[in-house]
């Protein structure tokens, strides 16, 4: 793992891209960039779904599935 996301970067990388300064775009877009995301970040995002703070285009499993891709890495929270 190269670069450990927080939820925003994470969260505005996998669904509004071109909010995120460019320079960290192109860290995002590195194909072996070797990301690790907290698992408490996708429950960030899913409590905030859930309580209508943070609509999403797509019901919150798959957006989760495709936010995650194969590139990053879920952390346990231990």
């Amino acid at each position: 793992m190269r670069y450990l996301l927080d939820t925003s970067v994470w969260f505005r990388g996998a669904s509004e891209p071109e909010t995120v300064p460019e320079e960290l775009r192109e860290i995002l877009e590195l194909r072996d960039g070797g990301f690790g995301l907290s698992a408490i970040s996708l429950w960030e995002v899913g409590k905030k779904h859930q309580i209508g703070k943070l609509p999403l285009k797509k019901d919150l499993a798959a957006w989760l599935k495709e936010a995650v891709a194969t590139r990053i890495i879920v952390l346990p929270l231990t």
